[in-house]
């Protein structure tokens, strides 16, 4: 027996020690060895259900890499002390995520968290999201954090100030003891404002209780025989208990006005009942019929092909994608039926009584059964030396611009989208389309692809006729634009379409507005609707005599247009320093106008401000003095903006807004609110008054800033002037050596690294 717990004992210290040495390598790798946190949330769902979806507490989060960042261990053990001192006074939470992971990339991409380390409040009411419905908080930055020289006081400053200012309301009167629907603890006071510590506590009983202070000396002693003192009051607005203890320890208050408390929160009656949502989404209402006569009475009224499904059943999330593709075609639209079973039926396309092609048990084979009747007579199949016939004949149409598309694909079979693709450009522009197939064997075919510049099949390519050559300007030449999946998304009719609209807006305007108007009437999403409206009532302003788009009517001001420009659809705002930058501002807002009619036909309203003289407005933003000018793209519904970052050239602007618009580039919450910009003399200073004896310091301080920024200047310019004469002496001496042998290396890719977000 003494021999088995001495092997026993002998296993269980090795178990031990293996213990020990993997929990102290999943704490380094974790970063909690370099932070130290309350938490350190390694799971997308359990920082948005901690952080985002309670707001009992101020959150404080270091965003951070455990690999390769140097600053993030520099500040780790100042920035530990300072946050454990903030969450014993202020109840303060404090978490930490590692966004080299797979998750905390993903929370930081959704926070728009741009760089590491980062520290973020998250501070006000957790609120659903009106588009994805989860929850969502707005988070503030510390701007002022230095990671080359951490400041404990003015990281306990700011943190102190995220306190949202409603979490305590100051009275001076019975009656607004008694407006609240909640129990109520009133806080007698002589100060000024309301302390960090009041605020923390309203917070934390959000919705159980309302602390409220008062400040009125009469209504005070009617509460309290002295100040400072913590009252509970009755239903009545009577005192009913008295807090004896230290009005600095957190936790006693708490545990006191706990006992005084409802025990579950009590939500405003617009938060109490969640909104019922259709398992057709927001975006696609279908049209809703009672019995099935009245069903087939709507399919009968469309052109298009209808699917008929049963009201409340849920199309899957594949048919609903491809319905939203074909949004704005008049392809293939749906019904809903209350009293039509749970059998799902397709009708043909076409004008007239419709034809029941069948019932199905599930949405997709309906789908399928009513997309397969949609005419492809507006598609050319052809193959081998067809091409070009085609092309001649898409280039000289007379009634038509001289633009034509080929879709490559290695099958026959057209698919709906191009279908419908095609349909809607012959019956608006006259512009043909072709789908060229591909015989992977065949190397005519590979020449072909080569002629279009097209590496692969499938692809889509427009070609247009450009001006003949300077040899003999009789000779047709032809221009490409390649279909991008990075810009567009995959090939499918709204993406084609938005396509297309964009070559025509370049070469044809006239026939790109016919195209969007059509593809504007078919539209069921209420969102393309609302911009068919703003449409309409904005060509006016944004034309010219001649029809052509106008940038001044185009780019608005948002000092006086902020509401209309920006009330619901995506706003493209252009930030710009005129008393700052005086000599580039007039180039910079011609950069921001010659963007916003490049982009005319995409989903944004487009504005400019002068941010240097509206600070407020672009806090809101995260963007300061030292980031202007720059573009900011703003979703109001969803509160989420993107911020530019690069140089301030059309080409990137405008890649920059279609990456938001495709997705490609997320978006993150509000940094503060947003409120409209009011109109400001910023062109011209203040009336100064008249200089006295104690301006005179002002005066002389004045004068050495100028001087200071004249040599700053001088520097600058002679920097300058160096640097391009380093530069024109390294190309002469590039132009004059002999060209060396490239070497042929192995391809070895580098790792991002983890701090470059």
């Amino acid at each position: 027996r003494r021999e088995g717990r001495r092997t026993r004992g002998t296993r269980r210290s090795a178990m031990g020690g293996a213990r020990v040495a993997w929990m102290v390598a999943a704490t380094w790798a974790t970063g909690w060895a370099m932070y130290s946190p309350e938490r350190v949330f390694s799971n997308a769902g359990e920082f948005e259900a901690s952080v985002l979806g309670r707001d009992e507490a101020v959150w404080v989060i270091s965003f951070f890499t455990s690999e390769g960042c140097e600053a993030c261990s520099a500040v780790a053990g100042e920035l530990a002390s300072a946050a454990e001192e903030v969450s014993q006074t202020l109840g303060v939470r404090w978490g930490a995520v590692d966004v080299s992971s797979g998750a905390g990339r993903k929370i930081g991409k959704r926070l728009g968290v741009g760089r590491v380390p980062t520290i973020g409040a998250f501070s006000g009411e957790s609120r659903p999201n009106p588009y994805t419905n989860k929850a969502d908080r707005a988070m503030s930055v510390w701007a002022e954090f230095d990671p080359s020289g951490f400041s404990a006081s003015g990281f306990k400053r700011w943190v102190a100030k995220q306190f949202p200012s409603d979490a305590v309301r100051r009275v001076s009167s019975a009656d607004e003891l008694l407006e609240a629907s909640l129990p109520v603890a009133a806080l007698v006071t002589e100060r000024a404002t309301t302390s960090a510590l009041a605020k923390s506590l309203g917070m934390a009983l959000r919705g159980r209780l309302r602390l409220v202070e008062v400040a009125d000396a009469a209504l005070g002693a009617r509460l309290a025989s002295e100040a400072p003192a913590l009252v509970a009051l009755d239903a009545y607005g009577a005192p009913s208990a008295t807090f004896d203890g230290s009005l600095k320890d957190r936790d006693a208050i708490l545990a006191w006005l706990e006992r005084h408390a409802l025990a579950e929160r009590r939500r405003p009656p617009e938060e109490a009942a969640p909104k019922e949502t259709s398992p057709w989404g927001e975006e696609l209402a279908p049209a809703a019929a009672a019995t099935l006569e009245e069903a087939e009475r709507l399919a009968d009224a469309e052109e298009a092909a209808v699917v008929v499904g049963p009201a409340g059943a849920d199309p899957t999330p594949e048919v609903l994608g491809k319905l939203l593709a074909l949004d704005g075609a008049g392809a293939v639209k749906a019904v809903t039926c209350a009293d039509c079973g749970e059998t799902w039926r397709a009708y043909g396309f076409g004008q007239g009584a419709k034809r029941l092609l069948g019932e199905f048990d599930d949405a997709k084979a309906a789908f399928d059964a009513a997309a397969a009747t949609v005419p492809g007579d507006d598609v050319q199949v052809i193959g081998g030396g067809a091409i070009d016939a085609f092309m001649q004949s898409a280039v000289a149409a007379a009634d038509a611009p001289p633009v034509g598309v080929v879709v490559f694909s290695l099958r026959e079979e057209v698919a709906v989208g191009v279908r419908a693709f095609a349909r809607l450009l012959a019956r608006t522009t006259g512009v043909t389309v072709a789908q060229y197939v591909v015989d992977k064997a065949d190397p005519n075919d590979q020449a072909v692809l080569d002629r279009f510049q097209v590496p692969r099949a499938p692809a889509v390519v427009a070609f247009h006729a450009a001006p003949g050559s300077a040899d003999d300007p009789r000779e047709l030449q032809l221009g490409l634009a390649h279909f991008d999946r990075k810009t567009f998304g995959p090939p499918a009719f709204n993406s084609l379409t938005a396509f297309l609209e964009l070559l025509l807006r370049q070469l044809a305007p006239g026939d790109a507005d016919a195209l969007k108007d059509a593809y504007l009437d078919e539209a069921a999403v209420p969102r393309r609707r609302a911009d068919r409206a703003s449409t309409s009532s904005s060509r006016s302003s944004a034309t010219n005599d001649s029809g052509k788009k106008t940038a001044a009517g185009l780019l608005a001001d948002l000092t006086t247009d902020f509401e209309a420009t920006c009330d619901a659809q995506l706003c493209a705002i252009f930030l710009l320093d005129r008393a700052g930058r005086p000599e580039a501002f007039e180039d910079e807002l011609a950069v921001a106008k010659a963007v916003a009619l490049a982009e005319s036909s995409a989903p944004y309203r487009f504005g400019w401000l002068d941010a240097a003289c509206h600070p407020d407005f672009a806090q809101a933003f995260d963007i300061d003095a030292t980031k202007l000018p720059t573009l900011v793209a703003y979703a109001p519904k969803k509160a989420r903006f993107a911020p530019y970052v690069g140089k301030f050239d059309p080409k990137d602007l405008r890649a920059f807004l279609r990456a938001v618009v495709s997705g490609r580039l997320g978006t993150g919450p509000l940094r503060a609110p947003l409120l409209p910009p009011e109109p400001r003399d910023c062109a011209s200073p203040p009336d100064a008054p008249a200089p006295d004896d104690a301006s005179l310091d002002d005066d002389l301080m004045a004068e050495i800033l100028a001087e200071e920024a004249a040599n700053k200047r001088r520097l600058d310019q002679e920097a300058e002037a160096e640097r391009l004469r380093l530069l024109d002496e390294q190309r002469a001496a590039q132009q004059d050596s002999p060209p060396k042998k490239k070497k042929k290396k192995k391809s070895s890719k580098k790792k991002p690294s983890p701090t470059d977000l």
